[in-house]
């Protein structure tokens, strides 16, 4: 985990925002949906009262279900979309469902309430493996956010008309509040490694940013103790880091969720009021919303700007090679002189020829031309001077604004 890169949205801050979504969008009409990005399907939800938004993306670097508010009208012609807005135009959203501590979550529909399942769409929110899946009562496949190859692999093939196919199991043990501290501690401490490695390779549900969390919440970052090796921690460091474990499952399995912000660049969605020091009380799904969307934001501005720094990079190296030539011609023009010398020691000969008075006349022209010249290069020179100025200021000026970027900007910044 580092500045620069969005959180992960664990299976911690999935359940949350489901939780969350639930409340509000169970039952509901599908109205709609866009396909704003490549990566990412937004989806109109009518409830009782209003009509809710919810964005879902599968990009690698930032996959992330999010409500948000209503959306500008962007995409509705992609085929994905249009798969989705005729084959659930008016279906009912029945359940939502997110199995345990995977990150794999289930949007089923019916006819209306209480008939059986008839569409289904799956998110599997997974890092560079993220994917939708649009899936008939059969779980055969109708539309894919993205196609996987048998040659892409070997476990797990991805096309429309294939049943869909679970992702690989995942066989680590599952987070249980009833486990006691030497229990948990032997299981770390099977093989050799740090605190981190040892909770990411042993237990379902632990991410980076969960690691960093419960570090945060036990106040032993600076001791560092999750870079330390298991067996050679103090218990008492153990202890007050299994206190928190411990939290973590308590409100994971009874949805005590709370969106706040931590360390000024990161959030939680499971911290109580009192253990930390932003507390601004923010929704959790906007708090959840206008994170990834600063994120978004700033990386499409990056992108901008880089863009524009490619073409004045472009447009200084052809305003110097006009100033060089330009520097060549001055140079060349300043030799007016021993043009005008040569000609004059010609006329200085005792037994002038006709071809000596052609060569001289033909000096002094050139001379005069060369010194006429003089200013107006300086002139061009000046102007391409100038050009390259301004274009070293643009470039300072979007150095600036590169770095602000979310590695450097609190996310408090927007709340």
């Amino acid at each position: 985990m580092q500045k620069g890169i969005p959180q992960i949205m664990d299976v911690t801050s999935i359940k949350s925002i489901l939780h969350y979504l639930s409340r509000e969008i169970l039952p509901s009409r599908f109205e709609t949906a866009q396909q704003p990005e490549p990566n990412t399907i937004q989806i109109g939800l009518r409830g009782i009262n209003n009509t809710s938004w919810i964005e879902v993306s599968w990009q690698g670097d930032c996959a992330r279900i999010v409500k948000i508010n209503r959306p500008d009208k962007l995409g509705s012609q992609s085929t994905l979309a249009k798969q989705l807005s005729y084959g659930l135009k008016y279906m009912a959203l029945v359940f939502i469902e997110q199995d345990k501590f995977e990150r794999v979550i289930k949007f089923a529909f019916a006819k209306k309430p209480g008939d059986l399942i008839d569409k289904y769409l799956i998110f599997e929110l997974m890092g560079k493996h993220s994917n939708i899946f649009y899936l008939d009562k059969n779980l055969k496949i109708i539309a894919a956010g993205k196609q996987v190859k048998s040659t892409q692999s070997s476990y797990r093939t991805i096309s429309t008309g294939n049943i869909y196919k679970q992702p690989p199991l995942n066989n680590k043990k599952e987070p249980n509040e009833n486990e006691t501290f030497q229990e948990w501690k032997s299981l770390l401490n099977v093989v050799p490694d740090t605190l981190k490695n040892a909770l990411l390779r042993n237990y379902q549900g632990v991410s980076p940013i969960l690691i960093k969390q419960i570090e945060y919440l036990s106040n032993l970052e600076s001791n560092n103790v999750m870079n330390q090796s298991v067996d050679l921690i103090e218990d008492k460091y153990l202890k007050e880091i299994f206190i928190i474990w411990n939290k973590w499952i308590d409100r994971y399995k009874n949805n005590k969720f709370k969106f706040s912000i931590f360390n000024h660049y990161f959030y939680s969605v499971w911290f109580s009021e009192t253990e930390v020091k932003d507390n601004n009380k923010i929704d959790l799904c906007e708090g959840l919303s206008n994170y990834y969307n600063q994120y978004l934001n700033l990386k499409k501005m990056n992108g901008i700007v880089s863009q524009i720094d490619g073409l004045i990079f472009k447009q200084i190296s052809i305003e110097r090679r006009n100033h060089n030539l330009q520097r060549k011609l001055l140079e060349n023009s300043e030799n007016f002189e021993s043009l005008k010398n040569k000609a004059d020691n010609i006329f200085l000969k005792l037994n002038l020829e006709k071809k000596d008075i052609l060569e001289a006349e033909k000096l002094y022209k050139k001379s005069k031309k060369l010194k006429r010249a003089i200013n107006l290069i300086k002139e061009r020179l000046d102007i391409y001077e100038n050009k390259l100025n301004r274009l070293e200021e643009y470039r300072f000026m979007l150095d600036n604004i590169k770095s602000n970027n979310i590695g450097n900007i609190p996310i408090n910044w927007i709340y």
